[in-house]
């Protein structure tokens, strides 16, 4: 009989993981990996934790399943009233006979009438010292009401000694706050009791799957390392504090593993850490960039148990995966609504039929009287909370539903003029729908609020550094991007280069970026690999940049060069369609169709709404690997993919020169329409719907 263990770890990922399995101080999760399959897990936005964990019991967006709010850290207080509008794993397990038991996973409070037990996060947090907790309907079924508290434990019973045993004596940490201390207590009681809960249902309840979430010592969440942490705390205090939590987290998976027993699948699943990208140019909005980059942030997953592939790696997986995967372990199918997929962790698939859904069926009436159930972005468009309808255009941007975002971020920079945040991220979106009259209106609009206040009575200019955490150079920044989009490129280029003269040597990595791709759009393909290579030499590990160097390489036809490049991006970023897809485009033209398919179809399955893979791929299959039937199949995924109003296949009746000359014309005259999807930054870096 199957049975599944679902463990969820805060703030982790295999760059904090790994150097301690190396170590040995995590000796349980070091088998798993070696027994069975792990990987990194992406992690959709919004940065929220309680929006994260909802996602991996659902295996659906923040948009769908409607949890928007953060749930409150210990020592906060108060706990507020959620609402998931989807069927959990537990609700799903229930319906076909399976019991479920549930501790500590957020946003389950009150809890819910399930097969099995549930003990929700606030129940857990009512012992700890300054949160008393807001509702007693924490426990189901209400007879272990008396038990479970009884395991809730006493901030007394966590003395010093208990604390110097949790945490080895470290030179980086004599010097840390009294604060710093308090919060490891508090976090301490937490752990404590969510183990103690967990160790005590596996033995006394009968169960078919298990959820248990861990917030580890000092709870970061989704926060990162560049949470709000009080009294002076270092980074260097946060990672040795992070290190010794998941030491310990590792011992209470061991206790875990020995209760459930060897015919028991184990998944666990560590939220990714949020770490500030000290060379991005433009600041964080609560989790989402102002500007349009790459979130190297991931969480880590492994799996072992009956059935599970051995010591073998899962490339491409996000947390929207895991349902559908714990799905497939009970023989169930995974609902068309989910956004996730099943991962490559069994040795042996079973194939499924999917249903329509999971979620319980609406009465034709209810349907009918509320439009909005039948989409339900309609219904949480109304939420009042500042902060969760910009966590909701976050997610609606996220996968790519860039006009409902926009929506909402209007309506709520209407109603809030000194949200700033809200107009950045309302800019971004009129910049990927190309509404660029209105990108210009929602700037020239920022700028007036900026310096005259929001309500335009004070005639007073603001000083250089700006609210929101903007300064005279990020608006310089912002608007010479948006002359970039207005195709007055030289002026934009003008902008970027006055800005190098200012900005510091560790921000300049953007500025090069943006003129690299400017040199593209000209023609200047030398200068454009200058300006990449100063990128990638600022910062060595960021893969757009190094992405951006390939391209370039293959546009200027040094192709050993491009290759070189494409694997470096592969090795950094396993999971980047982009450089996959440059490492077949160099390939192809090295003479090795073979590899350069096997890259190609790698970015297809990494994403599949990626029209420029599948055209070359139907190129590779029907010139170079006499493989009709995959060309065809191919040459229909481009046309089904393939942007509205695009060319079917790039001409060939002009010659090479005439080519490459209109494309320098139409560049400096503001209309670009590189053929190749190539020499354009929008057509590769931009987010593409369904990704």
């Amino acid at each position: 009989m199957s049975r599944v263990l679902l463990i969820g770890w805060e703030a982790a990922d295999w760059r904090l993981l790994r150097p301690l399995m190396d170590r040995g101080l995590m000796p349980h999760l070091q088998a798993m990996v070696r027994t069975g399959v792990s990987g990194d897990l992406a992690i959709p936005l919004p940065w929220v934790t309680s929006s994260f964990w909802t996602s991996v019991a659902t295996g659906k967006r923040a948009h769908q399943h409607g949890i928007l709010q953060p749930c409150p850290r210990p020592g906060h207080g108060g706990n507020p009233v959620v609402s998931r509008q989807c069927a959990a794993l537990w609700d799903i397990l229930g319906r076909s006979g399976f019991s479920s038991v549930v501790v500590g996973w957020p946003a389950t409070d009150p809890v819910e009438p399930i097969r099995g037990a549930m003990i929700s996060d606030a129940f857990i947090r009512r012992g700890i010292p300054g949160d008393p907790g807001s509702t007693p309907d924490g426990v189901h079924p209400s007879r272990l009401l008396g038990s479970v508290s009884d395991l809730r434990i006493s901030p007394d019973r966590i003395g010093p000694e208990l604390l110097r045993a949790l945490l080895p004596m470290d030179p980086a940490l004599a010097s840390a706050p009294p604060v710093f201390f308090d919060r490891i207590h508090r976090g301490a009681v937490e752990l404590s009791t969510v183990h103690a809960v967990a160790t005590a249902l596996v033995q006394w309840e009968p169960w078919d799957f298990i959820a248990v979430r861990y917030s580890g010592l000092l709870p970061f969440g989704c926060a990162g390392l560049d949470s709000d942490l009080q009294g002076g705390i270092g980074p260097l205090e946060n990672t040795v504090l992070l290190s010794h939590s998941l030491a310990c987290l590792d011992r209470m998976l061991g206790t875990l593993i020995h209760l459930v027993g060897p015919e028991t699948r184990i998944l666990v699943v560590a939220g990714g850490v949020r770490r500030p990208d000290q060379f991005q140019f433009l600041p964080w909005l609560d989790g989402f960039p102002a500007a349009q980059v790459s979130l190297r942030e991931r969480g880590a997953f492994a799996m072992s148990g009956p059935g599970i592939r051995m010591g073998s790696t899962a490339v491409g997986t996000s947390i929207l995966d895991i349902t559908p995967t714990i799905l497939q372990a009970f023989g169930l199918p995974m609902g068309e609504d989910m956004d996730g997929s099943v991962m490559p962790v069994f040795s042996q698939r079973k194939r499924l039929a999917s249903v329509p859904g999971w979620d319980p069926p609406r009465t034709g009436s209810v349907a009918k009287a509320d439009p909005s159930r039948v989409d339900p972005v309609a219904s949480l468009l109304s939420v009042t909370g500042a902060d969760e309808r910009f966590h909701l255009a976050c997610g609606l941007m996220d996968c790519g539903r860039v006009s409902d975002a926009a929506l909402c971020l209007e309506n709520l920079w209407n109603e809030r003029p000194a949200d700033f945040r809200s107009a950045l991220l309302l800019l971004r979106c009129r910049l990927l729908l190309r509404e660029h009259g209105q990108a210009r209106q929602t700037f020239e609009e920022l700028l007036r609020r900026l310096r005259f206040g929001p309500s335009g009575e004070t005639a007073v200019e603001r000083s250089t550094e700006l609210e929101g955490g903007l300064d005279q150079n990020a608006l310089w920044f912002l608007e010479a991007e948006l002359l970039e989009r207005e195709d007055r490129l030289g002026l934009a280029m003008r902008m970027y280069r006055q800005l190098m003269t200012t900005a510091p040597l560790q921000s300049r990595r953007d500025l090069h970026l943006r003129l690299a791709e400017g040199h593209l759009r000209l023609g200047e393909r030398a200068a454009a690999i200058n300006q990449f290579a100063t990128a990638c030499s600022i910062d060595t590990s960021h893969v757009p940049s190094i992405n951006g160097l390939s391209r370039a390489y293959i546009l200027a036809r040094h192709f050993q060069e491009a290759v070189a490049e494409a694997r470096r991006a592969v090795e950094l970023d396993p999971a980047n369609p982009v450089a996959h897809f440059l490492q077949g485009v160099a390939l192809v033209r090295c003479g090795y169709p073979d590899w350069a398919a096997s890259s190609l179809e790698e970015a297809v399955r990494q994403n599949p709404m990626f029209p420029q893979a599948h055209r070359r791929l139907a190129r590779i299959y029907r010139v170079h690997l006499n493989n009709p039937a995959k060309a065809r199949q191919h040459l229909r995924s481009f046309l089904k993919t393939r942007p509205p109003g695009s060319m079917t296949l790039p001409m060939r009746s002009r010659s090479r020169t005439d080519r490459i000359q209109g494309r320098i014309a139409k560049a400096r005259t503001g209309n670009p329409s590189p053929l190749s999807g190539l020499g354009q930054a929008t057509t590769i870096s931009e987010p593409v719907a369904g990704t």
